[in-house]
């Protein structure tokens, strides 16, 4: 019988104790169960989860029916054990010039993939990775000190040094952090019968829980500081679950801040405040993942909900919940928080408060009018248009793109009110606030995952070969469509969304694959018909664990797959938003207060600023992008909170700022904004859409077959004229 292992990754610390009498079980537990593991094969699963900081976590394991090894190791994954020889392109397991001493590679060390792998040390200077599946029929090589390890990988080892010598250190994450020893411990868990798990105390002393509740002493295994993991390993584990509770202490006040040079070109900031010493992280797929922020308010009380056509709210996990629209339009929920914004010579600082502290101003996006409203709700998809008008938030939906501002601004009121509208600027730099703060990086992209934007590009391919009556469509090998994508089909000058998606692609011959795809067969003919992208469905995120992140599906990769922010899905890529509140003449950016008065050419009551945004036009150099990255925000202190980009270029990359792109054309006529960027703009060398790409380009009239809008609502009083 083949040995089964379970890698389990988590963050232990223990709320209950039970030297106090109370419960080891916490009183609400979310299980993490095969949903949230990678399945590597048939004798392997692996689990990843990392525990809050407050509230204890219990394994179960049932129908085990031999003797059980839990084994946890600290930050350092690498215990030392190293082989001579190199890795090259062509090894699979041996290496290359074993006989010499020079040249160190690590032995194989069981990894989990979709992660980021670290090495770091003295003598480290060569950083040839490779992995195998746990099959070992497939291999692959990178070369770089941080790796994302590939899915379907079970094994990585890596070529470290020539005549290294010192610490070594292998971790997760992307960032190198201070040596620490390898260290280990273990337990044995014999057969379990008539029990139903393991438990922990606050001394992590590991107990048999059984059907009645008894608690019976097993040994400790030790927790270390920061990610510890959990290997579970035997000839018959059984069936492994980890619980952990759902609930834990909220942090309601503090100040959380950061800031960054306005000098040197750094993605990275600096935390300040209550935020020092604090760590955020998104994740891949469905998987929980430890970020002190989910504790800490505004963050904890951002929450799915459902408004019907009555105003009714009802939150994820409470009855009559839905994703599909049959309860009414999903939203993100946010509650009112206070932030202060500042720069001086040198830094810009921002800061997030629950309460008013001396120099502080209601989130903007709170403000409407007179009015300062607790909550504002956020559409938690792009919209869709139903057949009776009405912008709507539903998941499953592809996105409706190719009307104006105004008219998607009526469909948004169409849903009972003038509560409803078209997201606005406002809410951008709210989540603007929120993300940088949490994450203290200015590269949305990088830190939670590229989104919907690497997808075929020249969105459109002709087809090589005539077929009548067909359900594919032969095109040259260039093409990277993928299986699982949204597209259509249509003859040259016609463009329409008919939403089909690709089922296969096969080689057809040496210069032509064959691109398989849905919906009713067609007439292909070459050189006329064309096969393009179109946005993807909604709802890909939905069976995410975590509020932030990527997921995983029939796309599996970054890039070819959707992103969310606290619940907000499609922060960037798919589609581009209009936003509303908002506008730019002249390239001075002028910004309503009151969501009732918003009009697509503008008012008196469309605020300017006191700086001008720059011009940049270029769009078509898809090596390069340099010309386009935000480097710094404006700042004009009688609206502290609104920050659009004054200086592009000037050393900014998709490595060292924003990572965002901004266009902006000279007009005296308004240009409306949009924002976050379509499925076509993580082509080329860099990907350039994020949290922060705002385009200024078009007359606020125009429509294009990429550019949407998305819902939200804000609880505002009316009077009844409204």
């Amino acid at each position: 019988m083949r040995r089964k292992i379970i890698c389990i990754c988590l963050t232990v610390f223990i709320l209950c104790n039970l030297c106090s009498g109370s419960s080891i079980i916490a009183k609400e537990e979310l299980l993490i169960e095969n949903s949230a593991c990678v399945t590597l094969n048939n004798n392997c699963r692996v689990f990843q989860t990392n525990i809050s900081k407050s509230g204890n976590c219990r394994l179960e394991i049932r129908n085990n029916k031999k003797p059980v090894t839990i084994t946890s190791c600290g930050k350092n994954i690498y215990n030392g054990s190293y082989q001579n020889g190199y890795i090259r392109s062509d090894t699979k397991e041996e290496l290359k010039s074993t006989n010499s001493k020079k040249y160190k590679t690590t032995k194989w060390i069981r990894v989990y993939p979709g992660q980021t792998l670290t090495i770091s040390g003295s003598g480290v200077n060569r950083n040839v990775w490779q992995f195998k599946s746990a099959d070992s029929k497939n291999y692959s090589i990178k070369n770089s000190p941080t790796v994302k390890i590939p899915y379907g990988v079970a094994w990585a080892r890596v070529f470290f040094g020539v005549e290294a010598s010192g610490n070594v250190q292998i971790e997760y994450g992307d960032i190198a952090t201070s040596y620490e020893k390898y260290t280990e411990s273990k337990i044995s868990i014999p057969v379990i019968k008539d029990a139903i798990g393991l438990a922990q105390d606050s001394s992590l002393n590991w107990y048999i829980l059984d059907t009645k509740k008894n608690y019976k002493s097993i040994g400790t295994l030790k927790s270390y500081n920061g990610l510890t993991t959990f290997t579970v390993s035997g000839d018959d584990i059984g069936n492994v679950k980890i619980y952990y509770p759902k609930k834990v202490a909220t942090k309601e006040d503090g100040v959380y801040g950061v800031r960054w040079s306005l000098t040197e070109l750094n993605e990275k900031c600096e935390r300040l405040g209550a935020s020092v010493g604090l760590t955020a992280a998104a994740v891949e797929g469905n998987l929980p993942v430890a970020n002190d922020f989910d504790y800490i308010y505004p963050w904890s009380e951002i929450k799915l909900c459902n408004i019907d056509s009555k105003e009714k709210i009802t939150y994820q996990g409470e009855k009559g919940f839905a994703y599909d629209g049959s309860n009414g339009n999903v939203f993100v929920e946010l509650p009112k928080w206070y932030v202060k914004r500042y720069q001086d010579a040198t830094h810009e600082y921002l800061y997030i408060s629950k309460t008013q502290k001396e120099g502080f101003e209601v989130e903007p996006a709170f403000l409407e009018g007179d009015q300062v409203l607790d909550k504002i709700y956020i559409a938690a998809y792009d919209g869709f248009v139903t057949e009776d008008n009405k912008l709507v938030s539903w998941s499953g939906k592809y996105p409706t793109t190719n009307l104006n501002l105004t008219t998607y601004r009526d469909y948004a009121r169409n849903n009972g009110s003038m509560r409803y509208g078209v997201l606005d600027i406002r809410c951008i730099f709210a989540l603007q606030h929120l993300y940088l703060v949490e994450f203290a990086n200015k590269n949305s992209s990088k830190t939670i995952g590229m989104g919907l934007q690497k997808m075929q590009y020249p969105f459109i391919k002709y087809a090589a070969i005539s077929e009548k009556n067909s359900n594919r469509i032969i095109l040259a090998k260039n093409a990277s469509f993928k299986v699982g994508q949204s597209c259509s089909i249509s003859e040259k000058g016609n463009y329409y969304m008919d939403h089909r998606t690709i089922t296969a692609i096969e080689s057809y011959d040496d210069k032509n694959i064959a691109i398989y795809f849905s919906g009713e067969p067609y007439d292909v003919n070459a050189s006329t018909t064309y096969i393009y992208n179109t946005p993807m469905a909604s709802g890909m995120c939905d069976t995410m664990a975590s509020p932030s992140g990527y997921a995983l599906g029939a796309l599996n990769g970054n890039g070819h797959t959707s992103v969310r922010y606290r619940f907000v899905e499609n922060p960037w890529g798919n589609i581009w938003n209009i936003i509303d509140g908002v506008f730019v003449k002249s390239f001075v950016p002028y910004v309503c207060y009151d969501m009732t008065k918003y009009v697509s050419a503008g008012s008196e009551d469309y605020l300017p600023l006191n700086y001008t945004v720059p011009e940049q036009m270029e769009n078509e150099n898809r090596e390069s992008y340099v010309n386009q990255m935000i480097k710094n925000l404006g700042y004009d202190e009688r609206y502290p909170s609104i920050a659009f980009p004054v200086e592009i270029s000037n050393g900014a990359n998709k490595d060292n700022s924003f990572a965002d792109s901004w266009y902006c054309i000279n007009s005296s006529k308004p240009r409306d904004i949009r924002w976050k960027g379509a499925w076509d703009l993580g082509t080329g060398i860099a990907d350039r859409a994020g949290l922060f790409m705002l385009r200024a380009w078009f007359d606020i009239d125009h429509t294009y077959w990429h550019d949407g809008a998305r819902l939200m609502y804000k609880p505002i009083k009316l009077d009844s004229s409204k």
